[in-house]
């Protein structure tokens, strides 16, 4: 039987193993919406809860229904972040060390959430791409509903139909590159494609990946389909706004001029899911907070932060910029920033709508911003 909100709170300090939290001093204010607060200090092996309001490392706010599959184990943590299940305002540090408190409810077996594919395993995958039988285990990667945009015959519906094109030496010779991006919700990779023959051009390929692992859907930007005809592939509609902002994001100035050409490409309600374990990686919601950080991100670095945009695809689903960043901090000079970048726009309506930067190595963006 599934215990309450209240009843797990009440018994959470007796079932947190206390080798789980030595060394460990947060605390945690869980705001589950329509249910009510808790407030969890953890000091050195020691958890103690409190019902009702109070100031806390971190306050996380969901859902009961979130709430109830996270303590669970069937749902990841810091996917639930990534995707907006749970906010989180305060310390990110303190919210990576999550599942150390959430002890799995009395009476309960612990479920394993399940595992995300990593970046290499996803790179063999999608990089066996025209090699026949051999999938590189792409297969098991894919849901069986999976959709596959812009295929050369048109969109590609279901898992054995996709693995049947993947496979095939068919259409346009794609070769992909060495490194995959995922945050555990996306994968892209780029890639040179050859038609008939022709001159190699890029492609990004983008994958949305669900709770379960599983790629449910992928697009090419150009598509295969537009690759294919030989000629020349029309511009996205959206281009040159996209060009803009990232123009502006290169300046570094963030005057009226690149606020406008920000607000050119961004929705008013645009959400930036930013990654990783540090005080940065906390949700961004509206143009002006998005600004407000960017700006932010130059002053924590002296004025030493640089975005050096490389690469843009844009189709009227996406929008992808490939980028490398600098960035040193000059009250801890040992620290130095230098990592390729994807950023990963959502579209509607020819607005950027919600946005995610992918480092190649989150591991060490994450280790430049901790003291």
């Amino acid at each position: 039987m599934t215990q309450t909100v209240q009843e797990y709170f009440e018994t959470l300090p007796a079932r947190v193993p206390a080798q789980n939290t030595a060394g460990m001093t947060n605390s945690y204010l869980f705001d589950i919406k329509k249910v009510g607060t808790w407030l969890v200090a953890v000091d050195d092996g020691k958890v103690t809860v409190s019902e009702g309001d109070g100031d806390a490392d971190a306050r996380i706010t969901m859902s009961e229904d979130v709430f109830q599959k996270l303590v669970a184990g069937e749902q990841n943590p810091m996917r639930a972040v990534m995707t907006g299940k749970i906010k989180v305002k305060g310390s990110m540090g303190a919210a990576a060390k999550l599942q150390k408190i959430l002890a799995p409810p009395e009476g309960s077996a612990e479920a394993a959430a399940p595992a995300m594919p990593t970046k290499e395993r996803l790179r063999e995958a999608l990089a066996s791409r025209g090699r026949g039988a051999d999938d590189a285990g792409l297969g098991e990667l894919l849901a069986d509903d999976v959709v596959w945009y812009g295929g050369v015959g048109g969109d590609v519906h279901g898992k054995e139909q996709v693995l049947e094109r993947w496979r095939s030496s068919d259409g346009p010779d794609v070769r992909l590159g060495d490194t995959a991006y995922t945050d555990g919700i996306h994968v892209v990779m780029f890639a040179d494609v050859s038609a008939a023959g022709g001159a190699p051009r890029r492609q990004v390929l983008v994958g949305h990946i669900d709770e379960n692992g599983k790629i449910t859907e992928l697009w090419g930007i150009p598509s295969d389909r537009q690759l294919a005809s030989g000629g020349d592939v029309p511009e996205s509609p959206v281009m040159p706004a996209f060009t803009g902002a990232q123009e502006a994001r290169m300046r570094g100035e963030f005057g009226p001029d690149d606020v406008a050409a920000l607000g050119a490409f961004f929705d008013p309600h645009v959400v930036w899911h930013m990654g990783g374990r540090t005080g940065w990686a906390q949700e961004r919601q509206g143009l002006e907070a998005v600004v407000g950080t960017f700006q932010g991100l130059n002053q924590a670095t002296g004025g030493t932060f640089k975005v050096e945009v490389h690469e843009l695809y844009a189709d009227d689903t996406h929008a992808v910029g490939f980028s490398h960043l600098t960035a040193e901090r000059p009250e801890h000079p040992d620290k130095h920033m230098d990592v390729d970048e994807v950023s990963l726009f959502h579209l509607h309506d020819g607005k950027a709508y919600e946005f995610w930067g992918i480092p190649e190595d989150e591991a060490e963006r994450d280790a430049f911003w901790m003291d």
